[in-house]
């Protein structure tokens, strides 16, 4: 009675029902220790505990050592501190969160625990010992008969000396080791985690060579997971027998933590193209050659053997730069695990295409590559092999558009649509030249030819690499290229579009793979394209030179370069990296500022956003000069293009409408719904069609032709005159509103007879 009256006045009911129920330590064992409830931080801070571990109420628990006398305190407070784990990392940069349970006052040496009761019988070796981690579990073997000894954490056997070394702990010192059997009770955890099941090894080889018979209890773990000695006498029941038959059943192979599955909000951030935009910063990825020497290997039987010299061999490692300049990658300044991203790049592009590794290392994003400077070496080096004599522009305006086209392939993250080139021109006029020189400067720029396979095609267009296709004209006919390949060159112009291809897995069954195609790409042919690919592609009429200068040299032959190629190309990785993110407001100020509009614009829309950036940077001028092309571009596309058949219906509705403007009673005319109309019929329209087609399409003046163009007018939404009588009429209606907002739709030239 006594006793326990003297407990309840230094323990609170909760702190005695947690060592009683939950630890399961007999009243004894409990008044013999000291325990008591601290509820005055003053206390604390007399025992040595700093103030931030000052949190009251709590449970101290007096350290008795092995040598009899008192040691430091340990303290559990009901409401322990959080603190972040600055060791460790997540996704987002933040740290994870630890839950001190434990306090101990700072700067004291580490000590072993010994339950009081159990002190006088460690000197006897006949007395089996058991050894566990933390005072409460130790007292709980000491509740059902056991000598017990507890250490404060699972290394806590070993502390640091007065120089800073490392030392066994001398509180093992007052112990009898030799031929003594001791049993080490660890938490069940110690087959699922590293560090504590390398202590254990540690420790048991340590007591070993101290003499003592050493036996390793292996506790199962309660269905709420981690078990501790004293929680598993408490679950079970069991007393000290069963837990020693424990330690003589096999021991259980080590078993990994159970996955922790977690539903996300959305899919994890994922570098699936080497130069990209992810999660607010952009990343480059790049595959460098690495030397690899082992001065040591290690034999199948555990043998260690000294390599002198060392082994040497050579590898290719991916490498990953960041925006910031912290490189990712096996002897760079972090490893790939650090990276924040997931990385799914199992392709390795062509060397020649990749950022060096002497890029990598002179990367600098205090010091980034100038805009204008590499903008005007690569306009250069157009200009050093491409003669645009005859072309859209004159010479130095065709040079800065190929160059701006060059600079949109590095910033293919920044943009929501892309446009095509068209280089068209007889034999012998450059086409191809002009495909070599803007794929040798692209990102990841490839040459397609027929023989190309379309699994190779596939995952440069998921790579979002620049695709220069020489010889296109069989593109627009599907007999003469395989249908997958021909959806996967005219299908990526938009951010988004996906394209779904079955293919085999490794286990060769079938799935489903959805290709990324958006990237720019390149097409050159003597012919011109069809309407559809027409719409999404600027045309680029080339001529043969005279220009020997030009005629007569290699673009693969880099010493006829103005400028060293590989290092122009790490150049260019440099200043897709740096700039991506700023590309992206630039195609926001094209669409405000350029007077084109809708599917004229997009094809320009790219190359104007650079040009805009560019001429924020420095190069005068130049969003102007290309802005005007672009404009310009749109009146010489009838000459450029071949028209579809709604266009040519266009046309001619608009050359009948100017030839009657001057008219403004005559016939053709018409008061209709407060507005002035153009009175006309679908068959005046089909000889002057058939005029403008002569020489692309090949149509019959027959009745057919003349519905055709009466479906293309009710397409367009215009209007019939009704007769008194409610039936329908031949004769159609357009106002001039109306006439040019369908010219500007489908960039046409309005006559000046309407304007």
């Amino acid at each position: 009675m006594i006793l326990l009256a003297t407990m309840t006045m230094t323990l609170s009911e909760k702190h005695l029902t947690l060592l009683r129920e939950g630890s399961g330590i007999g009243d004894e064992v409990v008044a013999a220790r000291g325990y008591r409830t601290i509820t005055d931080e003053a206390e604390l801070l007399r025992l040595g505990f700093a103030l931030n571990q000052c949190r009251v109420p709590g449970l101290l628990l007096p350290l008795h050592t092995t040598d009899g006398t008192l040691g430091p305190a340990i303290y559990r407070p009901d409401n322990p501190r959080v603190v972040e784990n600055r060791r460790k990392t997540l996704d987002d940069g933040t740290h994870p969160l630890r839950v001190i349970k434990y306090e101990q006052p700072k700067g004291e040496a580490v000590r072993v625990d010994c339950p009081p009761i159990c002190q006088p019988r460690l000197v006897d070796p006949k007395v089996p010992l058991f050894i566990t981690e933390g005072q409460k579990k130790a007292d709980a073997l000491a509740t059902i008969g056991a000598c017990a000894i507890a250490l404060t954490g699972v290394w806590n056997w070993k502390q640091r000396n007065k120089y800073g070394g490392t030392v066994f702990t001398n509180d093992l010192d007052y112990i009898a080791w030799e031929n003594r059997t001791v049993y080490l009770v660890f938490d069940s955890d110690v087959l699922t985690k590293q560090g504590v099941r390398q202590a254990l090894e540690r420790f048991t080889d340590h007591l070993k060579r101290k003499g003592a018979v050493v036996n390793q209890v292996w506790l199962p773990p309660l269905d709420d997971g981690k078990t501790g000695v004293d929680d598993w006498l408490v679950a079970t029941g069991k007393g000290l027998d069963d837990l020693i038959a424990l330690s003589r059943g096999p021991r259980p192979e080590p078993k990994a933590a159970p996955p922790k599955v977690e539903l996300l909000d959305e899919a994890p951030a994922r570098l699936v193209r080497p130069l990209s935009i992810v999660g607010g910063y952009s990343y480059a990825a790049t595959w460098c050659y690495v030397k690899i020497s082992q001065s040591e290997t290690q034999k199948k039987d555990g043998t260690i053997v000294r390599h002198d010299p060392p082994l040497q061999r050579f590898e290719k490692r991916l490498f990953v730069l960041r925006q910031d300049g912290v490189t990712f990658g096996e002897g760079a300044d972090m490893p790939l695990e650090k990276l924040p991203v997931e990385v799914y790049l199992p392709e390795v592009p062509v060397a020649d295409r990749l950022l060096s590794a002497k890029g990598m290392r002179a990367y600098d994003p205090m010091n980034p590559p100038q805009p204008a400077v590499i903008f005007q070496q690569v306009k250069e080096v157009v200009n050093r092999f491409i003669d645009f004599d005859h072309s859209l522009a004159e010479q130095d305006t065709m040079a800065e558009l190929i160059a701006c086209f060059i600079l949109a392939t590095w910033f293919l993250d920044a943009f929501t649509v892309t446009g095509y080139l068209w280089p068209n021109g007889d034999r012998g006029s450059g086409k191809t030249q002009l495909l070599q020189v803007v794929t040798e400067l692209s990102y990841l720029g490839h040459v397609v030819h027929a023989s190309g396979s379309f699994a190779a095609l596939r995952d440069l267009a998921d790579y979002g690499a620049t695709l220069a296709f020489d010889d296109a004209e069989d593109l627009s006919d599907p007999r003469s290229t395989s249908p997958d390949k021909r959806v996967l060159l005219l299908a990526g112009t938009r951010r988004g579009t996906t394209i779904p291809f079955k293919e085999k897995d490794a286990d060769q069954n079938w799935g489903t793979r959805h290709v990324n195609p958006f990237s720019f790409r390149l097409f050159s042919a003597i012919h011109l394209p069809d309407h559809v690919l027409a719409s999404r592609t600027i045309i680029v009429p080339l001529t043969r030179t005279p220009d020997r200068y030009r005629a007569n040299v290699d673009p693969l032959e880099y010493s006829q370069w103005p400028h060293d190629r590989k290092q122009l190309i790490d150049d260019l990785w440099c200043l897709g990296l740096h700039y991506l993110p700023v590309l992206r407001a630039c195609e926001g100020l094209v669409n405000q500022e350029a007077r084109l509009t809708g599917r004229n614009l997009e094809p320009w829309r790219a190359i104007l956003a650079v040009a805009r950036w560019l001429t924020d940077a420095g190069v005068v001028g130049l969003w102007g000069r290309l802005e005007g092309l672009s404009w310009q571009y749109q009146a010489e596309r009838p000459q450029l293009e071949t028209d579809d058949f709604t266009s040519l219906v266009l046309r001619a509705l608009l050359d009948t409408c100017a030839n009657s403007a001057r008219c403004a009673r005559c016939a053709s005319h018409l008061g209709y719904a407060d507005k002035e109309h153009w009175l006309f019929t679908a068959s005046e329209l089909v000889d002057l069609v058939f005029e403008l087609a002569a020489e692309e399409l090949t149509l019959s003046l027959d009745r057919q032709t003349t519905v055709k163009i009466g479906l293309t007018l009710a397409k367009l939404r215009l209007k019939k005159l009704p007769r008194s009588g409610g039936k329908g009429s031949r004769h159609w209606l357009v106002t001039l509103a109306e006439l040019k907002r369908w010219a500007a739709a489908y960039g046409l030239p309005l006559p000046s007879q309407l304007s």
